[in-house]
Protein backbone atom coordinates (compact mmCIF):
# COMPACT_ATOMS: atom_id res chain seq x y z
CA UNK A 1 0.00 0.00 0.00
CA UNK A 2 2.85 2.36 0.80
CA UNK A 3 4.48 1.64 -2.56
CA UNK A 4 1.18 2.22 -4.36
CA UNK A 5 0.67 5.48 -2.48
CA UNK A 6 4.19 6.62 -3.36
CA UNK A 7 3.54 5.94 -7.04
CA UNK A 8 0.22 7.84 -6.90
CA UNK A 9 1.92 10.76 -5.13
CA UNK A 10 4.61 10.95 -7.81
CA UNK A 11 2.30 10.60 -10.82
CA UNK A 12 -0.66 12.95 -10.30
CA UNK A 13 -1.26 13.51 -14.00
CA UNK A 14 -1.45 9.79 -14.69
CA UNK A 15 -3.98 9.39 -11.89
CA UNK A 16 -6.06 12.25 -13.24
CA UNK A 17 -5.83 10.66 -16.68
CA UNK A 18 -7.20 7.36 -15.37
CA UNK A 19 -10.17 9.16 -13.81
CA UNK A 20 -10.83 11.16 -16.95
CA UNK A 21 -10.65 8.04 -19.15
CA UNK A 22 -13.20 6.27 -16.94
CA UNK A 23 -15.53 9.25 -17.20
CA UNK A 24 -15.12 9.19 -20.98
CA UNK A 25 -16.20 5.57 -21.33
CA UNK A 26 -19.21 5.34 -23.68
CA UNK A 27 -21.68 4.10 -21.07
CA UNK A 28 -20.51 6.66 -18.49
CA UNK A 29 -20.66 9.46 -21.04
CA UNK A 30 -24.14 8.30 -22.04
CA UNK A 31 -25.35 8.41 -18.44
CA UNK A 32 -23.82 11.86 -17.90
CA UNK A 33 -25.41 13.14 -21.09
CA UNK A 34 -28.78 11.57 -20.28
CA UNK A 35 -28.92 13.08 -16.80
CA UNK A 36 -26.99 16.28 -17.45
CA UNK A 37 -29.76 18.53 -16.16
CA UNK A 38 -30.27 16.46 -13.02
CA UNK A 39 -26.54 16.38 -12.30
CA UNK A 40 -26.31 20.12 -12.81
CA UNK A 41 -29.21 20.58 -10.40
CA UNK A 42 -27.46 18.39 -7.79
CA UNK A 43 -24.20 20.27 -8.32
CA UNK A 44 -25.92 23.57 -7.72
CA UNK A 45 -27.20 22.26 -4.39
CA UNK A 46 -23.68 21.55 -3.17
CA UNK A 47 -21.40 24.16 -4.68
CA UNK A 48 -21.39 27.33 -6.75
CA UNK A 49 -21.22 26.91 -10.50
CA UNK A 50 -23.02 24.81 -13.02
CA UNK A 51 -20.81 21.73 -13.30
CA UNK A 52 -19.79 18.87 -11.08
CA UNK A 53 -16.28 19.35 -9.78
CA UNK A 54 -13.81 16.48 -9.51
CA UNK A 55 -14.06 16.38 -5.71
CA UNK A 56 -17.85 16.26 -5.74
CA UNK A 57 -17.83 13.66 -8.51
CA UNK A 58 -15.46 11.50 -6.48
CA UNK A 59 -17.62 11.84 -3.36
CA UNK A 60 -20.75 10.84 -5.26
CA UNK A 61 -18.86 7.86 -6.73
CA UNK A 62 -17.77 6.76 -3.24
CA UNK A 63 -21.34 7.20 -2.07
CA UNK A 64 -22.68 4.94 -4.81
CA UNK A 65 -19.95 2.30 -4.42
CA UNK A 66 -20.25 2.17 -0.63
CA UNK A 67 -24.02 1.87 -0.78
CA UNK A 68 -23.79 -0.92 -3.35
CA UNK A 69 -21.20 -2.90 -1.36
CA UNK A 70 -23.16 -2.57 1.86
CA UNK A 71 -26.41 -3.58 0.14
CA UNK A 72 -24.84 -6.67 -1.40
CA UNK A 73 -23.41 -7.78 1.95
CA UNK A 74 -26.71 -7.23 3.75
CA UNK A 75 -28.48 -9.30 1.12
CA UNK A 76 -25.95 -12.14 1.43
CA UNK A 77 -25.95 -12.15 5.23
CA UNK A 78 -29.71 -11.93 5.63
CA UNK A 79 -30.29 -14.46 2.87
CA UNK A 80 -27.99 -16.95 4.56
CA UNK A 81 -27.30 -18.68 1.27
CA UNK A 82 -23.59 -19.18 1.92
CA UNK A 83 -22.58 -16.53 -0.59
CA UNK A 84 -19.89 -15.17 1.73
CA UNK A 85 -17.60 -18.19 1.45
CA UNK A 86 -14.42 -16.57 2.82
CA UNK A 87 -15.79 -15.74 6.28
CA UNK A 88 -15.42 -19.02 8.11
CA UNK A 89 -12.11 -20.14 6.52
CA UNK A 90 -10.53 -16.76 7.28
CA UNK A 91 -11.58 -16.71 10.92
CA UNK A 92 -10.60 -20.35 11.32
CA UNK A 93 -7.15 -19.76 9.80
CA UNK A 94 -6.44 -16.80 12.05
CA UNK A 95 -7.66 -18.69 15.11
CA UNK A 96 -5.30 -21.57 14.27
CA UNK A 97 -2.30 -19.28 13.76
CA UNK A 98 -2.51 -16.83 16.65
CA UNK A 99 0.67 -16.00 18.53
CA UNK A 100 0.88 -14.43 22.01
CA UNK A 101 2.76 -11.29 20.94
CA UNK A 102 0.43 -10.61 18.01
CA UNK A 103 -2.65 -11.25 20.13
CA UNK A 104 -1.43 -8.72 22.68
CA UNK A 105 -0.71 -6.22 19.92
CA UNK A 106 -4.13 -6.67 18.33
CA UNK A 107 -5.83 -6.23 21.71
CA UNK A 108 -4.17 -2.81 21.99
CA UNK A 109 -4.66 -1.71 18.39
CA UNK A 110 -8.34 -2.63 18.33
CA UNK A 111 -8.99 0.16 20.86
CA UNK A 112 -8.05 2.70 18.18
CA UNK A 113 -11.53 2.14 16.79
CA UNK A 114 -13.30 2.57 20.13
CA UNK A 115 -15.27 5.57 21.33
CA UNK A 116 -12.79 6.25 24.14
CA UNK A 117 -10.10 6.95 21.53
CA UNK A 118 -12.13 8.46 18.70
CA UNK A 119 -13.86 11.11 20.81
CA UNK A 120 -10.58 12.64 22.13
CA UNK A 121 -9.19 12.58 18.58
CA UNK A 122 -12.24 14.45 17.31
CA UNK A 123 -12.05 17.02 20.09
CA UNK A 124 -8.33 17.57 19.55
CA UNK A 125 -8.61 17.92 15.77
CA UNK A 126 -11.64 20.18 16.12
CA UNK A 127 -9.84 22.43 18.61
CA UNK A 128 -6.76 22.70 16.40
CA UNK A 129 -8.93 23.45 13.36
CA UNK A 130 -10.83 26.15 15.24
CA UNK A 131 -7.60 27.76 16.41
CA UNK A 132 -6.34 27.98 12.84
CA UNK A 133 -9.56 28.82 10.98
CA UNK A 134 -11.92 30.22 13.64
CA UNK A 135 -14.54 27.78 12.38
CA UNK A 136 -16.31 25.01 14.28
CA UNK A 137 -17.29 23.32 11.00
CA UNK A 138 -14.58 20.60 11.13
CA UNK A 139 -15.54 19.66 14.71
CA UNK A 140 -19.24 19.62 13.78
CA UNK A 141 -18.58 17.41 10.75
CA UNK A 142 -16.44 14.98 12.76
CA UNK A 143 -18.95 14.82 15.60
CA UNK A 144 -21.81 14.23 13.17
CA UNK A 145 -19.85 11.50 11.41
CA UNK A 146 -19.06 9.61 14.61
CA UNK A 147 -22.46 10.01 16.27
CA UNK A 148 -24.33 9.01 13.13
CA UNK A 149 -22.08 6.02 12.48
CA UNK A 150 -22.59 4.70 16.00
CA UNK A 151 -26.36 5.22 15.83
CA UNK A 152 -26.78 3.59 12.40
CA UNK A 153 -24.63 0.57 13.29
CA UNK A 154 -26.52 0.07 16.55
CA UNK A 155 -29.79 0.28 14.63
CA UNK A 156 -28.81 -2.24 11.96
CA UNK A 157 -27.24 -4.84 14.26
CA UNK A 158 -30.49 -6.12 15.82
CA UNK A 159 -32.32 -5.91 12.50
CA UNK A 160 -29.82 -8.29 10.90
CA UNK A 161 -29.21 -10.30 14.09
CA UNK A 162 -26.03 -12.04 12.99
CA UNK A 163 -24.22 -14.00 15.74
CA UNK A 164 -20.54 -13.40 16.37
CA UNK A 165 -17.99 -16.08 15.41
CA UNK A 166 -17.53 -18.95 17.84
CA UNK A 167 -14.33 -20.42 16.44
CA UNK A 168 -11.15 -21.25 18.33
CA UNK A 169 -10.14 -20.22 21.84
CA UNK A 170 -11.63 -17.01 23.24
CA UNK A 171 -9.04 -14.19 23.23
CA UNK A 172 -11.43 -11.20 23.33
CA UNK A 173 -15.02 -10.53 24.29
CA UNK A 174 -17.69 -8.42 22.63
CA UNK A 175 -21.38 -8.09 23.26
CA UNK A 176 -24.29 -7.76 20.88
CA UNK A 177 -24.62 -8.84 17.28
CA UNK A 178 -21.82 -8.95 14.74
CA UNK A 179 -23.11 -7.25 11.56
CA UNK A 180 -21.91 -4.65 10.82
CA UNK A 181 -18.77 -4.18 12.89
CA UNK A 182 -19.29 -1.14 15.10
CA UNK A 183 -15.54 -0.54 15.41
CA UNK A 184 -15.10 -0.70 11.62
CA UNK A 185 -18.09 1.57 10.99
CA UNK A 186 -17.10 4.33 13.38
CA UNK A 187 -13.42 4.11 12.48
CA UNK A 188 -14.22 4.42 8.77
CA UNK A 189 -16.58 7.34 9.37
CA UNK A 190 -14.01 9.29 11.37
CA UNK A 191 -11.02 8.30 9.21
CA UNK A 192 -12.75 9.21 5.94
CA UNK A 193 -13.95 12.51 7.41
CA UNK A 194 -10.45 13.32 8.66
CA UNK A 195 -9.06 12.46 5.22
CA UNK A 196 -11.62 14.69 3.49
CA UNK A 197 -10.83 17.58 5.81
CA UNK A 198 -7.07 17.00 5.64
CA UNK A 199 -7.00 16.69 1.86
CA UNK A 200 -8.99 19.93 1.56
CA UNK A 201 -6.27 21.92 3.33
CA UNK A 202 -3.22 19.97 2.15
CA UNK A 203 -0.75 22.13 0.26
CA UNK A 204 0.40 19.50 -2.25
CA UNK A 205 -0.74 16.37 -4.03
CA UNK A 206 1.73 14.07 -2.16
CA UNK A 207 0.37 15.31 1.17
CA UNK A 208 -3.16 14.56 0.09
CA UNK A 209 -2.14 11.06 -0.89
CA UNK A 210 -0.40 10.68 2.47
CA UNK A 211 -3.53 11.76 4.32
CA UNK A 212 -5.63 9.15 2.56
CA UNK A 213 -2.98 6.47 3.01
CA UNK A 214 -2.94 7.08 6.76
CA UNK A 215 -6.73 6.89 6.90
CA UNK A 216 -6.83 3.59 4.99
CA UNK A 217 -4.06 2.05 7.09
CA UNK A 218 -5.85 2.93 10.33
CA UNK A 219 -9.09 1.44 9.01
CA UNK A 220 -7.41 -1.78 7.88
CA UNK A 221 -5.52 -2.14 11.17
CA UNK A 222 -8.69 -1.85 13.24
CA UNK A 223 -10.61 -4.11 10.87
CA UNK A 224 -7.93 -6.81 10.90
CA UNK A 225 -7.77 -6.69 14.70
CA UNK A 226 -11.49 -7.42 14.95
CA UNK A 227 -11.24 -10.47 12.69
CA UNK A 228 -7.99 -11.68 14.28
CA UNK A 229 -9.49 -11.51 17.77
CA UNK A 230 -12.46 -13.55 16.57
CA UNK A 231 -15.20 -11.04 17.42
CA UNK A 232 -16.25 -10.34 13.83
CA UNK A 233 -16.49 -12.07 10.49
CA UNK A 234 -14.55 -10.42 7.62
CA UNK A 235 -17.81 -9.43 5.93
CA UNK A 236 -18.85 -7.62 9.13
CA UNK A 237 -15.73 -5.48 8.84
CA UNK A 238 -16.11 -4.81 5.11
CA UNK A 239 -19.74 -3.84 5.66
CA UNK A 240 -18.65 -1.53 8.48
CA UNK A 241 -16.12 0.15 6.21
CA UNK A 242 -18.76 0.64 3.50
CA UNK A 243 -21.35 1.95 5.95
CA UNK A 244 -18.88 4.29 7.66
CA UNK A 245 -17.60 5.69 4.36
CA UNK A 246 -21.17 6.08 3.12
CA UNK A 247 -22.15 8.08 6.19
CA UNK A 248 -18.96 10.18 6.14
CA UNK A 249 -19.56 11.24 2.54
CA UNK A 250 -23.21 12.01 3.31
CA UNK A 251 -22.06 14.25 6.15
CA UNK A 252 -19.58 15.99 3.85
CA UNK A 253 -22.27 16.57 1.23
CA UNK A 254 -24.64 17.85 3.92
CA UNK A 255 -22.03 20.38 5.05
CA UNK A 256 -21.73 21.53 1.45
CA UNK A 257 -25.48 21.76 1.08
CA UNK A 258 -25.95 24.01 4.11
CA UNK A 259 -23.08 26.19 2.95
CA UNK A 260 -20.87 25.77 6.02
CA UNK A 261 -17.60 27.59 5.54
CA UNK A 262 -14.64 25.24 5.42
CA UNK A 263 -10.94 26.01 5.36
CA UNK A 264 -9.50 26.26 1.89
CA UNK A 265 -6.02 25.12 0.83
CA UNK A 266 -3.51 27.74 -0.06
CA UNK A 267 -2.62 28.01 -3.73
CA UNK A 268 0.19 25.76 -4.81
CA UNK A 269 1.97 25.05 -8.03
CA UNK A 270 1.14 21.84 -9.80
CA UNK A 271 -1.67 20.86 -7.44
CA UNK A 272 -4.33 18.39 -8.53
Amino acid sequence: MVLIARWIARHPEQVRGVVVRQLERPWVAAVLARYRSQLAFAANRFRPGNALGLVLTAQLAVLAASGWIFGVLVQDVVGGDGAILADRPTVQYLADHRSPWLTTTMRMLTHVGSIVVLIPVIVLVGAVAYRRTRSWAPLAQLALSLAGAVAIADLIKPLVGRPRPAIGPLVATASGYAFPSGHATQTAAVAVTLALLGAAVATSWPRRVGVWLAAVLVMLTVGFSRVYLGVHWPSDVVAGFALGALWAVLCALAMRAVGVRRPRPVAEAGSV
